[in-house]
């Protein structure tokens, strides 16, 4: 068996037990590995670990590799080409580090190619960022295990003139797009087990026995380091197979494990025991080795900031320009050396210590915004304007997603829906006012996802920076799937910040539950948005909807944007449906609201070929006399003078609620799990299939008749379950307005 495999800068560790894993169950006859100088690879340490073995291995540093192509998504190509010239098998196996071989895959290995060029693993269509129209629905594989043809091989092919044809950013898609025609895809779930930590079932090791994979790919790099050793006895590396490659010389193991990741407390007490054994002027060289490549820093600037924190522990001085310089990251990992308790009693120390510097100052306070209908603050900015204790600004940023045109479109739309605001900074232009985050003392974010770009991601935020979380919409999917897990609340957002002011109750015990700290950092304040349309503090602009003497009903459409399996999207099954009806039906007048991702969306699911198309569809909607479009802003008007709402956009389901009108949900074909609050509110809603129209139309000739017989339950809900005046005595600004009153007085 011929392998190929590549290490960079931080994969040594996923290297090894990569390898480890193959050699366990399989005979490697020929080994080439590609590597480059940052990687600290230790090739002494790779031989011993085939022992006695004759097979032969090559090292091949990945900068003198130039054959064909030298752009960074050709590199695949440009290995093969490489092995082609130094073996006289008639294919050769890529394994990439994120994936570990449960068994023996000969079966794979001897497959026949069909007079294909490359034999691959296939992919869902969602699995993956959509890569052109080149590309059917279905017919995607992972790169990440490749077998390819040495002999009948258009690799030799592959010229520069082919690459301006092939539109896509990463190695993945390119792959994609230039074998499309020449792939053989192979389908059985024991060669495609993808394992997510994010997996409830699958960390209970329920669908790894159930399907006994023999090769398990791991999605998420940053997660699947951490968790690797952790998760080792479901699948095959068990801890004798891994003190046995220390044993044998596989020093830098430890190092990268302690160091690069952040890992549970169970797998750094395993680790600490394996270090005792290792030779420490070794461990010393190694670390000055590989310093700037494992841990991001030199080791001076990693020891001052371990310093930094070991002193705040034990209760020692530390100046506040020290203090400074640690960053949320080193403190996350940090706290992950620490039991829970203590972890919790080391976090409520820093963050007093944060707070400290604030007594007494005017306090800067920072609103982190992608988006105007992710905006939760208007009541609370006003309260803060108003006191003179406090300075507010606005940063608006974009999302590390979709491409160029679309971002700088949402982040135009963003700033001029913010231009009645005085402190307003463009973080995505880079104007000469975005180093202000740093001077922030308290910063609010509303989404905690991480294609925030890294200038304002908390993981590189200062740990004398306060960050609250006010969730931009009620969190109602279940965390427990396939997508988030357990993990969700337990990221490092939400083990960092200083308060998360929770929309409901039931998702203060939801969270609590499922973070390692407990909800230690949690409070229940409602949503601060939902205080404007409670006391209808809001503006209605004029000539909204378009309206005639013939109107008998006001419809608000909500579709979502995501329309992969398993979630809610359903635009792709009823677009052209509601267009339709709507053009029909001058008796309903429209307002449609697409999620503020739709245009990435549609081009994703082959809905539409390009935004243009997308914005023609739009442009259609808006030419009819009974129909507006509105993208962007503000909703809380439409949803007061609306009828009724259809949906499958999980975000506004309870907010719409609190208007006491029926609501229509859209259901996919495998609907998204729902939990905390989020079945409980769905059974308030009337329900059906996204591509039953007679349905559809049903519920539509219902709101024109007044029949509603939900009426009564949905608004036994709200009072039971999402009166947050009740339980608070106020609403959600002023009670986040006391709290932040409390930290400067």
């Amino acid at each position: 068996m011929t392998i190929m495999m590549r290490v960079y800068n931080s994969d040594t560790f996923g290297f090894f037990c990569t390898l480890l894993s193959i050699l366990r169950t399989n005979t490697i006859d020929e080994l080439f590995v590609f590597y480059n100088e940052d990687s600290a690879l230790d090739k002494n340490a790779v031989c011993r670990m085939f022992g006695d073995s004759k097979c032969r291995i090559i090292f091949i540093n990945l900068d003198s590799v130039d054959e064909v192509l030298v752009e960074e998504k050709c590199e695949l190509i440009n290995m093969a080409l490489a092995v082609k010239k130094l073996t006289d098998s008639d294919r050769i196996l890529y394994v990439s580090n994120d994936t570990i071989i449960c068994g023996n895959i000969s079966q794979l290995y001897n497959n026949d190619f069909k007079n294909r060029t490359i034999i691959a693993r296939a992919q869902s269509i969602e699995g993956v960022r959509r890569v052109g129209e080149v590309v059917e629905k279905g017919q995607l594989f992972d790169i990440r295990v490749l077998l390819f043809n040495l002999v009948k091989t258009n690799l030799d092919l592959v010229t520069y003139e082919a690459l301006p044809l092939v539109n896509a950013k990463s190695e993945q898609g390119f792959l994609n797009v230039l074998f499309k025609d020449d792939v053989l895809l192979i389908y059985d779930i024991e060669f495609n087990f993808r394992y997510s930590i994010y997996s409830m079932a699958a960390r209970n090791g329920i669908e790894v026995g159930k399907i006994n994979p023999l090769i398990v790919s791991f999605e998420r790099r940053d997660y699947y380091y951490s968790n690797h050793i952790g998760r080792a006895n479901e699948f095959c590396l068990d801890e004798v197979t891994i003190q046995n490659a220390i044993d044998n010389g596989l020093i830098l193991i430890p190092y990268c494990f302690r160091d690069v990741f952040q890992v549970s407390l169970k797998v750094l007490g395993f680790w600490k025991q394996l270090m005792k054994e290792i030779d420490n002027n070794y461990y010393e060289k190694i670390i000055c080795k590989s310093r700037e490549i494992l841990i991001g820093d030199n080791t001076l600037s990693h020891r001052k900031t371990m310093h930094v924190l070991e002193s705040i522990k034990n209760n020692e001085y530390v100046d506040m320009g020290s203090f400074k310089k640690v960053k949320y990251y080193d403190l996350n990992r940090y706290v992950d050396t620490l039991e829970s308790n203590e972890g919790v009693a080391f976090l409520h120390k820093i963050q007093e210590y944060a707070i400290s510097i604030l007594k007494g100052k005017k306090a800067k306070v920072g609103y982190v915004v992608y988006s105007s209908s992710e905006w939760q603050c208007e009541i609370l900015f006003k309260l803060l304007e108003d006191d003179p204790c406090f300075e507010n600004y606005i940063f608006v940023t974009s999302l590390d997603i979709g491409d160029e045109r679309t971002r700088a479109e949402l982040v135009e739309e963003t700033f001029q829906f913010f231009d009645d605001k005085k402190k307003l900074i463009n973080m995505y232009s880079g104007s000469a006012d975005d180093g202000m985050i740093d001077e922030m003392d308290i910063l609010i974010y509303f989404s905690p996802f991480e294609y925030i770009p890294k200038e304002v991601n908390i993981s590189n935020r200062s740990i004398n920076q306060l960050c609250i979380h006010i969730p931009y919409a009620f969190y109602i999917e279940n965390k427990d799937d396939l997508r988030y897990g357990d993990t969700f609340y337990d990221k490092l957002f939400f083990r960092m910040i200083w308060r998360y002011y929770a929309s409901c109750e039931r998702d203060v015990e939801y969270a609590s539950e499922r973070q390692r700290f407990c909800g230690y950092n949690i409070r229940f304040s409602g949503l601060p948005k939902v205080d404007e349309l409670i006391n209808k503090s809001f503006t209605i602009r004029k000539n909204l909807w378009k309206v005639s003497n013939n109107t008998k009903l006001k419809v608000l459409w909500a579709p979502h944007f995501n329309m992969a399996k398993g979630m809610n999207g359903t635009f792709h099954e009823n677009y052209r449906w509601f267009f339709n009806f709507a053009k029909k039906h001058n008796e309903v007048s429209w307002i449609v609201k697409p999620h503020p991702r739709m245009k990435i969306g549609v081009v994703e699911a082959g809905v539409f070929k390009n935004v243009n198309e997308y914005e023609k569809y739009l442009d259609g909607w808006q030419s009819l006399n009974n129909a507006r479009v509105i993208e962007y802003g503000n909703y809380y008007d439409i949803f007061e003078t609306s009828d009724a709402m259809i949906l499958d956009s999980l975000s506004f389901i309870v907010e719409y609620l609190y208007s006491g009108k029926p609501q229509l949900l859209l259901l996919s074909e495998k609907p998204r799990e729902l939990g905390g609050i989020g079945n409980d509110a769905v059974d308030q809603l009337y329900r059906t299939r996204a591509n039953n129209y007679s349905a559809i139309e049903k519920f539509i000739e219902n709101c024109i008749n007044k029949r509603d017989v939900m009426k009564e339950l949905r608004e036994k809900f709200v009072s039971k379950e999402l009166d947050y005046y009740g339980r608070n005595g106020m609403g959600a600004s002023k009670y986040i307005y006391n709290e932040l009153k409390k930290l400067i007085l």
